[in-house]
C-alpha cells in the first residue's frame, strides 16, 4: 500500500527540517503527539490541521492543506527572542521553495501563532508556523 499524499508532504517537510542544520537536531517529528521532556527542548512538530478538497477535470482532486510546523522551547524572560529565532531557522529553510521540491503546486508560510502551551503538566512556549499547500492527486488506490 502506498503511503497518503498527506505522509509523504509531511515526510518531505522533515527531511528538509533535519537536513538544515537547525537548533533542534533530530528532535523533528512527524506526529503531534510525543512525550515531552524539558530537557529536550527545543523541538518542532510536523502535522496537518485540515485539508479541503475540490473536484478538478484534470486529476480527481485539488488538496489544500493547512501545515503546521509547532516550534517548542523551554519558558523564560527571553522566550519570545528564542522562538522568533527558531522560527526565522525553519522560515530560511523553506523560503522561496514555493512549490516544495516539485511535490506541491503551492507551498507557502500563510500564518505565525505564538503562545504559551501546556504538555504532561509542562508549560512550553510554542510558534505555530502555518503553511498553505496546494497539490493535486489522483484517485488512491
Amino acid at each position: 500500500m502506498a503511503d497518503h499524499p498527506r505522509k509523504v508532504l509531511r515526510d518531505k517537510v522533515k527531511t528538509k527540517i533535519l537536513a538544515g542544520s537547525t537548533s533542534f537536531g533530530t528532535r523533528v517529528y512527524t506526529n503531534r503527539v510525543i512525550p515531552v521532556q524539558k530537557t529536550e527542548l527545543p523541538l518542532c512538530l510536523i502535522y496537518i490541521t485540515n485539508e479541503p478538497t475540490e473536484r478538478d477535470r484534470e486529476l480527481p482532486l485539488i488538496r489544500r492543506p493547512k501545515l503546521v510546523i509547532e516550534l517548542l522551547e523551554k519558558t523564560g524572560p527571553d522566550l519570545d527572542d528564542k522562538l522568533d529565532g527558531l522560527c526565522v531557522e525553519i522560515e530560511k529553510i523553506f523560503q522561496g521553495d514555493e512549490f516544495l521540491d516539485d511535490l506541491t503546486n503551492e507551498f507557502y508560510l500563510s500564518a505565525t501563532d505564538i503562545r504559551i502551551v501546556e504538555e504532561g503538566g509542562v508549560k512550553l512556549g510554542s510558534a505555530v508556523l502555518t503553511y498553505a499547500v496546494m497539490y493535486r492527486t489522483r484517485a488512491l488506490t
